[in-house]
């Protein structure tokens, strides 16, 4: 069995934290930052309390909302979060874009599957191609606009 790598650097790391405050402050939980070899990044509980409401994949775009119409999840992750939701775990997708846009979609039910990845110039390596979950930013629930107040309740 080949030995997973992994590419998650401690500013990735922190930029996830970042991510994840944000959503923690609307909804009004707290989160716990999963360790780099778990499948999915955050998990959101009630102060106090470590039970899970919420697990959720952390993703920071480069470039503006609306400059493409999807994001891209890795099917492993969207499988996780598949077999968490047979044990009544909710799983979100949030996503930071560069000018500041923060919305989160139920990690489930991609609008399509590819196999893609990483351009050529920027491949680590072979597994930087893999099997995606595309998700339509047209039906994620924005909750920070662009810098703007939040539009969601907790």
């Amino acid at each position: 069995m080949p030995i997973e790598t992994f590419h998650e650097t401690e500013k990735d790391r922190k930029v996830e934290k970042q991510i994840a405050r944000v959503f923690s402050e609307v909804w009004g939980l707290e989160f716990f930052k999963l360790p780099q070899n778990h499948t999915l990044d955050v998990t959101f509980h009630r102060k106090g309390n470590r039970e899970p409401l919420i697990w959720g994949e952390c993703r920071n775009r480069n470039h503006a909302f609306g400059q493409y119409p999807d994001v891209w999840c890795s099917l492993r992750k969207v499988q996780f979060a598949d077999w968490l939701r047979t044990q009544n775990h909710q799983t979100r997708f949030l996503v930071r874009w560069k000018c500041g846009t923060h919305a989160w979609i139920n990690l489930m039910c991609p609008d399509e599957y590819v196999v893609a990845g990483r351009n050529e110039e920027n491949m680590r390596n072979e597994e930087d191609v893999e099997p995606l979950a595309v998700f339509k930013i047209e039906r994620f629930e924005v909750i920070k606009d662009a810098g703007k107040e939040s539009t969601e309740g907790s």
